[in-house]
């Protein structure tokens, strides 16, 4: 396999000697990528996969982390590594169970293997295979067999695989089923139960109890298992007292023991009764009083969330006393009840969206609520703002953002006292790209984690993070020392999840920076124990990663391992001439090539430039110009502008070869000699319209300052609001040759009173999301007169391609049906694609090849004076 590797990349380099192909629409059909890295606990050893090589396969490859190849393969799956980082494990096809062993370079091969999982059981590295007949099987790392156990319906180790709880056919009933209980240590079990199947078990921390759900025709069971009784016994069913008759049982969201070990947690469902049960069926009965939209009400989520109610409750062990924990229109707000603080937990009453500021129903009230006693203290009571309150890890303090005050607020659990506790931060808690927005304080970047024991916590403001006493004795302490303000640079956690404990190796914090400015990407290492310890920059580079281009935004496992210890990382880095590519760092200072895969250097490719301009009223931009790489200064090239919003973070990103099911392909149209231009669009509050033409029109004028571009050949191509900005600019300005519309808005007063599918209005968002249209249409209705494109239908002069699919749940294909009848009606030249039943962009490899044919048609017609495709001169 590795001379075929070689081979493989020499004839790649090879091409790269003679006058290099442009892609094709079917280049994507042999292009292969790195993907799915791992990295061993101790550091040692990394692997990686290149997808689609050879083309339709995969190649696997494990490596030293020193670049040395030890082991290389067709289709391997579900590749991991051992606990103790000696044997890597995975499926060989599609049944065979492959070991290797990292020290002696050996194999071994189990056949017959689909699936497997790698657990601890007492504190051993096993494997635990299911095979086909049922069979559950757990091996040791050798692949030696310790333990089968056979007809197995359902299996599910404790937390620490001490005990296994399995579930197997009574052969002396159909309709019964029998569970044991077994001793790993041993591997010697006992039967704990007979009856009707079960389903949900859990352990408590110590694996001396279980519980599990068994349901009768009266509804679900809770039965209760302690490892010192002979069977389980039946613990909570519909009779038991506590539980109101019109409540039924369920295990709910929250199903599981009590740190304690004292309760367990579970759900009890109430079924809402009709408004309107009177009423025909046929009839729907909408009323100005509804707290929601009858829509909404009726929709996916009001029936899950609104006519299904889930209340929170427990069983205390001993007595068997249930207690319910919340009631009426109360709900556990946002994952609040955690394992390790599950003695508290937050509650929000409401009834009605707050994103209807009008409606006296959309307010919410939050609560703190002892999980033991019941009792419920008041946090914040009818409040219209959104609020996130987050209990800390030690469980001492609840801290949210209130926007009314632009503050973070603590609330102290043991003295029930209030503290705005960065009243002294004279920086913005908001991200930096919403600021403009109508209503941006719904956009707080966050908290970034904790210090051990709460004794302080990390906040994010736009740029920089701040150490911030919860108890508001000592004064913020900013442990980026104000360098994300000074150069635009985002800070972010790294490494580890947000909101989590920090500091833990000797106070020193991992952060992600994305310099806004030049779109540099690294990371740096802050000190949140010792004062004011300088920051220390590891390494800043023209790299990229994942989405870091949303900027507050945490790399993924796919693309940034850390190995255990912090011995080592693993990380997928890009630029947009240099395909995605592991690297290994000890330090994220010096990086180790693991994977080389440059597809693009077969190609002729492209190179990415960041640009910098300035509009009529002398306003800042920035947007990125693709050049094929064999671009000449002494040709004409024509220009496509695609636009959004803020596009230029993506300056490092590679643009692989695909068909696009919205707007296109840069690497398909630049390698094909085209340019391609992403500017940079600054939006204004009551006239996104002519926020988006401006910034257009400003890259227009910088871009056409070049003599190696056409001016008369510009095309503008947009999707989604992208598309609204399309339609805007283009019933506005002549300046553009050609324009391609997708899935846009044409009528700003029908959006602002549309539904979304689930059923809410479209209102708040089109007042105070990307629209920014602030005010409703009956306060304004000249602002959405004037941003809507199809009451200016009369002065497009640019040929139009819509594609809007009558599936789309985004924005309703009326919006460019309404826009085609008045442009056709009007004898504008306009063409419009719809992939019928498909959404908000073309799905499906067969209906993207046709999109993505007639797109580069389309363009190819106006831009490089080809004759006009057949289907642009058809008409019925």
């Amino acid at each position: 396999m590795k001379g075929k590797l070689f081979l493989f990349l020499l004839i790649w380099s090879g091409l790269c000697y003679g006058q290099k192909p442009a892609l094709t629409l079917d280049s994507y059909k042999r292009w292969p990528e790195v993907t799915g890295g791992g990295l061993s606990g101790n550091g040692q050893f990394a692997f990686y996969t290149i997808k689609n090589f050879p083309v339709g396969k995969s190649t696997f490859v494990l490596k030293t982390t020193d670049g040395k190849e030890l082991f290389s393969c067709i289709n391997f799956n579900n590749p991991r590594f051992g606990f103790n980082s000696r044997y890597l494990y995975g499926i060989l096809e599609v049944d065979t169970l492959l070991i290797y062993d990292t020290r002696n370079k050996t194999q071994k091969k189990i056949p017959g293997v689909s699936n497997y999982e790698l657990v601890s059981i007492t504190g051993q590295e096993r494997l635990v295979i299911t095979e086909k007949q049922r069979t559950l099987k757990i091996i040791d790392e050798f692949g030696n067999r310790l333990f089968t156990f056979s007809s197995i319906n359902y299996y599910k180790f404790g937390p620490s695989g001490k005990k296994l709880f399995i579930e197997q056919p009574d052969n002396t009933s159909s309709r019964s089923v029998i569970c044991s209980w077994i001793d790993m240590a041993t591997g010697k079990g006992k039967i704990i139960y007979k009856g009707e199947t079960t389903n949900s078990v859990i352990f408590d921390g110590e694996e001396n109890q279980a519980a599990f759900i068994a349901s009768d025709t009266a509804g679900n069971n809770i039965f209760y298992y302690n490892s010192h009784a002979d069977s389980a016994v039946l613990f909570i069913h519909k009779q038991t007292e506590g539980i109101a008759a019109d409540l039924a049982i369920e295990k709910g969201q929250y199903w599981s023991f009590s740190k304690d070990g004292d309760r367990i947690f579970f759900s009890l469902d109430k079924q809402s009764e009709s408004k309107n049960k009177d009423m025909p069926p046929e009839l729907e009965i909408w009323s100005y009083e509804d707290a929601f939209l009858r829509s909404y009400y009726n929709g996916m989520v009001g029936k899950a969330m609104l006519q299904v109610r889930s209340y929170l409750s427990t069983a205390d062990i001993r007595t068997g006393k249930v207690l319910q924990l919340i009631k009426g229109d109360q709900r556990v707000f946002a994952n609040s009840l955690q394992y390790n603080t599950d003695s508290i937990f937050l509650v929000i009453s409401s009834y009605g969206l707050n994103t209807e500021d009008w409606n006296k129903n959309a307010t919410s009230s939050f609560y703190l609520c002892n999980t033991k006693t019941g009792k419920q203290i008041p946090l914040e009571i009818n409040r219209k703002e959104t609020l996130a309150p987050v209990i800390s890890p030690s469980g001492k303090y609840i801290l949210y953002f209130d926007r009314s005050l632009g503050n973070y607020i603590c609330f102290n659990i043991a003295t029930n006292v209030k503290e705005n506790i960065t009243e002294s931060i004279h920086a913005s808690f908001l991200k930096y790209f919403n600021q403009h927005y109508p209503r941006p304080d719904v956009s707080v970047v966050g908290i970034t984690g904790w210090v051990k024991n709460d004794e302080s916590v990390l906040i994010n403001t736009s740029y920089d993070i701040y150490k911030v006493d919860p108890l508001n004795f000592d004064k913020p302490v900013n442990i980026t020392q104000g360098i994300g303000e000074t150069k635009k640079t985002v800070f972010y956690l790294a490494g580890q999840p947000l909101g989590s404990i920090v500091g833990s190796n000797n106070g020193k914090v991992l952060l992600s920076a994305f310099n806004t400015k030049n779109k540099n990407y690294g990371f740096y290492e802050a000190d949140v124990l010792h004062g004011n310890q300088d920051i220390r920059k590891l390494n800043m580079g023209a790299y990229f990663s994942g989405h870091i281009d949303d900027i507050y935004y945490q790399l993924d496992d796919e693309n940034f391992i850390v190995a255990k210890n912090s011995a080592g990382y693993l990380l997928r880095w890009e630029q947009a001439d240099k395909s995605p590519n592991y690297y290994f760092s000890k330090d994220l200072r010096n990086f180790t090539p693991i994977s080389d895969m440059r597809p693009e250097n077969a190609y002729n490719w492209l190179t990415a430039q960041l640009c910098e301009y300035k509009d009529s009223l002398g306003g800042h931009y920035q947007g990125i110009l693709y050049k094929p790489e064999n671009f000449d200064p002494n040709k004409k090239y024509p220009v496509i502008f695609n636009i959004y919003e803020t596009k230029s973070n993506g300056l490092n990103a590679f643009i692989k070869p695909g068909l696009a099911g919205t707007n296109f392909n840069i690497s398909l149209l630049v390698s094909n000699g085209y340019l391609v231009f992403l500017p940079d669009i600054r939006g204004i509050v009551r006239a996104p319209g002519e926020g988006a033409l401006r910034s257009v029109l400003a890259a227009a004028d910088y871009v056409t300052k070049f003599e190696y571009v056409d001016e008369k050949k510009l095309a503008l191509v947009g999707h989604s609001f992208g598309g609204f900005e399309t339609n805007y600019i283009i019933t506005h300005s002549n300046r553009f040759a050609a324009a391609i519309s997708g899935s846009g808005i044409s009528d700003m007063v029908r959006l602002a009173t549309a539904i979304w599918i689930p059923g809410q209005s479209q209102q708040w968002f089109t007042q105070y999301s990307y629209l920014m249209m602030e005010k409703p249409v009956v306060d304004d209705p000249e602002s959405y007169f004037r941003n809507s494109p199809l009451l200016n239908a009369k002065k497009l002069g640019t040929p139009v391609l819509f594609m809007h699919n009558d599936g789309d749940e985004n924005v309703s294909y009326e919006q460019t049906q309404a826009f085609f009848i008045v442009l056709r009606s009007l004898l504008k030249p306009c063409w419009w694609l719809n992939y019928k039943g498909y959404g908000h962009g073309v799905g499906g490899e067969k209906n993207q090849l046709d999109y993505n044919t007639r797109v580069w048609q389309f363009l190819d017609h106006y831009l490089k004076d080809q004759p006009m495709p057949d289907w642009m001169k058809e008409h019925i």
